[in-house]
């Protein structure tokens, strides 16, 4: 009888997916985050995977095992001290370890950042026969328990001894389980098995105390795939080969057949059944129940294991594709009809029909039941989908209206386009079942099909938005504002609030209050002068407000740009309210709500990306807060050791804390909170994941840490490093008595040491005195006056007083510029120029400009802000004059060049085409009374300037030849570190 009734239901079960599948044309289809190797998986060949302690997700595939923290993966490999690449199977033993099983048998674990491999790999593969172990667990006394694949379960002490696990039974089984509390042991025992004595396929399963001992008829003796689930105590769900089986309580629950291998059983912590399949994909069985229609997904892959984090996220890994992830399956997506991907415009529901519109000018009718999309059309309108449709309504007899650029009505038996309004909007149903249009400049008013009113304001000019509120008040939004209808006058309310200058998307009331959509200023709540503003500062997803549901007469449903927020209010005082928030972080595909809609017990979102639907009362929110990590301690630029707690000496005081937090819903919106106790006890938020603190003084410190996911829960277990820094060695009581013991005899040093600075400071300034009188007495020496006194008389003579005037006139400003900065040690170099070049003007007259001169200034200097020495520049150029131009004759050029090297070093050039150094040197011999000292003076009064400033301004003398190396004249360069000279 069982037999027959397990046949039948069999029956019934592919009847019903036969049917299933005829009446869903399509299926709603759910959004999975794909990692593969370009992600950063070593492998897209996943066969294991499981989450530790500290909350990383470890993946086995065939190239290593990668370690994931929501932000990179991590992958270790023989290199970093695996046994072999090829990683088969992962397990966590009670003391947080991570146990590796590679496919040729060897064994492994991870702790403290180090992989260990098993002393006795070499045992242990004969034992397996060079193939993976299929399961293994740790007890209390840590003995190591293990099942080779092949069969057979044993055992390995403290001590590396290694034993066999016999099993006393006297009943018949294929295969042995015993669960304990760490875990649970697999045993095959196929050998001495005569398949011909076993022709039948029942599966029997006899229990002794968490000993299970499994009968069945196996397909294939050699390589039998097995699966295991513990759901609670003698409760599991377990397959071998292409079977799976449900026992509870002693008892087969059910059993289940599938055309391939299975690769993978689960429990989720919502009651289902998860079943993986080879090359079939995942099936999803609701409520425990195997005989319900299941959910498939990933149809055509190959997954091995479906696993579930500690908060709630599903993971999916496959042996050819990488791994999928999924947040929550609380919604259902619909982002595909057979067309395209649609971003939804506007959407409506008349009982369970439910109609869309789309930006690329598409309307849809769907037949819906419980959550469920059956069936879909696209209509095509009488101007062939023209226009986009912004919105959709029904009015009280069950008619839908489409707005456009033109008011279209569809009925049971026709669409009629009934009017052309451009620049129309948003429509709404007054209290009297009449079509109000919203267009820009106010309404229009349709009774059935004909227009009765045209309500037009000046006030208004470029409305949005039309609502009708309970008291028969005419609310206005527009891009610009709110506006209401008071006795034909429109009434701005951005009078009384700039939040009311905004964009209005949407209005809806709840209870006495007036909701308003907004584009920047959130939801805002109207009620006579009372008026309030729910925005992001107070918890909602985005001060872009899309649309809004009203729910029940104190819950609603917000719709934003980021995601989409329920606001339940206080029936008795509606500003009192709680609010939940809901991202992809959640399960949604699309955070961009563009509208919202209620279905009986279902909600549904126009998205855009597509439309999503859930039962509000089955959405559950993850509490769970995310675990954190402290990753790195830099001290001074050095990594150092992980501890939790330092002593650091007094230099050691720029310390770095890296961490990070994981939590795989909200890793890019993960917030973390900080304070250094002793430094601030003020905590700070931030996004960053580090925290540098520079130049601490010393002290004791406490650094703590925590973390928060986008929904405010915050880790309570808080990271806590306690360090010291140490004190130098000056602030200690033994160096303030040496510094006391010692300081007469400093202070007796410091005297005697300024006394003898100061002498000599006093005897260098001396120095540069007489050097300047010198300089300056030789600077504008008798023969020059003589000679300039000369040229007047001879211009006297000769009657051209106008020269002799001209000469004079430059003689004496010459004379007052030189007296005035000979009062200066340092002068700007503008000044310097100005005398250089009335001094090169006069000596021209006078030499009957015999000579040319050029003063070149490199645009990238300001001569103003350069301090040089005064007059140090001019004997230079009188020598150039006198000694190389004069004796010329004629023809003669002088060039005086100004440039900046790097480091503030300034550079004079002076150069003549003269006769060249020799040839002066020979007519200087020749001449009897000739006593040149103005060059040596310099040279004194430059070693004096550096010595004096600490400078080295330099001069250097270039001889210049042509090719027939005779003399063409002379170049002198000058340095001078301008930065050094202080007016």
């Amino acid at each position: 009888m069982w037999r027959t009734w397990k046949k039948f239901r069999k029956k019934l079960y592919l009847l019903g997916l036969f049917l299933l599948f005829s009446i869903q044309i399509f299926a709603q289809n759910t959004i999975f985050e794909h990692y593969t190797v370009e992600d950063g998986l070593p492998s897209s060949e996943i066969y294991s995977q499981l989450q530790d302690d500290e909350g990383y997700m470890w993946f086995a595939t065939s190239r290593g095992v990668c370690r994931f923290d929501g932000f990179e993966f991590k992958t270790f490999t023989m290199k970093n001290g695996l046994p072999s690449n090829s990683i088969i199977k992962l397990y966590k033993d009670y003391k947080g370890r991570i146990w590796f099983s590679s496919y040729e048998g060897y064994l492994s674990y991870y702790e403290n950042e180090k992989i260990i491999q098993h002393p006795l790999n070499d045992t242990i593969t004969k034992i397996s026969k060079n193939y993976y172990v299929d399961n293994l667990c740790i007890d209390n006394e840590d003995n190591l328990w293990f099942t080779p694949n092949l069969g057979g379960i044993y055992i390995i002490d403290k001590q590396l001894n290694i034993s066999e696990y016999k099993v006393n039974s006297t009943n018949e089984y294929k295969i042995f389980i015993e669960i304990n509390e760490n875990g649970h042991l697999w045993n095959n025992n196929f050998e001495n098995t005569n398949i011909n004595n076993n022709n039948t396929d029942t599966t029997t399963v006899i229990s002794q105390n968490n000993k299970f001992f499994i009968n069945f008829k196996p397909n294939n003796y050699n390589n039998l795939r097995r699966y295991f689930y513990k759901i609670d105590d003698n409760e599991f769900i377990l397959s071998y080969s292409n079977k799976v089986i449900y026992i509870k309580n002693n008892n087969i629950v059910a059993t289940l057949e599938y055309n391939n291998e299975v690769s993978g059983v689960f429990a989720d912590d919502k009651n289902n059944f998860w079943i993986s399949v080879m090359y079939q994909g995942i099936y999803m069985y609701e409520n425990k129940n195997l005989y319900s229609f299941p959910i498939q997904y990933l149809k055509g892959k190959s997954p091995i294991s479906v696993f579930q984090d500690i908060e709630s996220n599903y993971w999916f890994s496959t042996t050819e594709d990488g791994i999928y992830f999924v947040p929550s399956f609380q919604f259902n997506t619909y982002y595909q009809f057979g067309f395209s991907d649609y971003n939804i415009l506007s959407m409506h529901k008349i009982n369970n029909t439910l109609y869309f519109s789309t930006y690329d000018k598409q309307l849809f009718r769907c037949n819906v039941k419980s959550d469920k999309i059956l069936s879909i059309e696209n209509i095509k309108l009488p101007n062939n989908n023209e226009y986009p449709i912004i919105d959709i309504l029904a009015d009280y007899q069950n008619n839908i209206w489409l707005l456009g650029s033109e008011l279209i009505k569809i009925t049971d038996t026709k669409i009629n386009i009934i009017d052309t309004i451009p620049r129309a909007y948003n429509m709404s149903l007054n209290k009297n079942g009449q079509l109000m249009v919203c267009v820009r400049d106010g309404y229009l008013k349709y009774d059935n099909e004909n227009i009765i009113d045209h309500n037009c304001y000046n006030e208004i000019n470029s409305a949005n938005y039309i609502y009708q509120d309970d008291n028969n008040n005419i609310w206005i939004g527009t891009l610009n504002g709110l506006f209401r209808q008071d006795e034909k006058k429109m009434k701005f309310f951005g009078e009384y609030a700039t939040s009311l200058k905004s964009r209005v998307n949407e209005i809806k009331q709840i209870g006495n209050y007036i909701l308003i959509a907004t584009s920047g200023e959130g939801l805002i709540l109207i009620k006579d002068t009372i008026i309030v503003n729910i925005n992001k500062n107070n918890g909602l997803n985005s001060n872009f407000v899309t649309s809004i549901l009203v729910d029940s007469t104190n819950i609603c449903w917000i719709g934003t740009n980021k995601g989409l927020c329920k606001i339940v209010f206080d029936l008795n005082n509606h500003l009192n309210y709680k609010m939940i928030k809901y991202t992809k972080a959640n399960g949604l595909f699309s955070e961009e709500i563009k509208d919202l809609i209620r279905i009986d017990n279902c909600i549904w979102l126009g998205t855009s990306k597509g439309i999503i639907s859930f039962f509000p009362d089955n959405l559950k929110k993850n509490n769970t807060a995310p675990s954190i990590l402290l990753d790195s301690i830099v001290v001074d630029n050095k990594k150092i050791e992980l501890k939790k707690e330092y002593i650091f000496k007094n230099h050691q005081n720029s310390i770095f804390f890296f961490f990070k937090a994981i939590s795989f819903k909200a890793t890019p919106k993960i917030k973390y909170r900080y304070k250094l106790e002793g430094f601030d006890e003020k905590w700070i938020e931030s996004d960053n994941r580090y925290v540098r603190f520079p130049n601490l003084p010393p002290g004791d410190y406490i650094f703590r840490l925590t973390a928060a996911s986008e929904d405010d829960n915050w880790n309570t277990e808080y990271i806590v490093v306690k360090f010291k820094i140490k004190k130098h060695f000056s602030q200690t009581n033994i160096f303030i008595a040496t510094i006391f013991l010692a300081s007469i005899l400093i202070v007796i040093l410091i005297i005697l040491f300024i006394y003898k600075n100061l002498k000599k400071d006093i005897d260098n300034k001396k120095n540069i005195l007489i050097a300047e009188h010198k300089a300056l007495r030789a600077q504008m020496n008798p023969h020059f006056i003589f000679n300039s006194l000369n040229s007047i008389r001879r211009y006297i003579l000769e009657n051209d007083n106008e020269l002799a005037d001209n000469y004079l006139t430059s003689f004496a400003t010459l004379m007052r510029l030189v007296l005035e900065n000979s009062k200066y040690n340092f002068i700007d170099l503008n000044t310097e120029i100005e005398t250089l070049k009335r001094y090169l003007q006069l000596e021209k007259m006078r030499f009957n400009d015999t000579f040319n001169f050029e003063i070149i200034i490199n645009p990238d200097i300001n001569p103003l802000e350069i301090k040089i020495p005064p007059m140090l520049i001019q004997p230079y150029l009188e020598n150039a004059i006198w000694h190389g131009l004069a004796p010329k004759k004629n023809n003669g050029n002088l060039l005086l060049e100004f440039n900046e090297l790097n480091n503030n070093i300034l550079i004079c050039i002076i150069q003549d085409n003269g006769i060249g150094r020799e040839k002066a040197k020979e007519i200087a011999k020749k001449r009897t009374n000739h006593n040149s000292t103005g060059l040596i003076n310099i040279q004194e009064r430059i070693l004096l300037i550096n010595k004096f400033t600490n400078s080295n301004t330099t001069v250097q003398i270039i001889d210049l030849y042509n090719d027939n190396n005779e003399p063409t004249g002379t170049k002198i360069i000058l340095k001078f570190p301008y930065n050094a000279f202080i007016s």
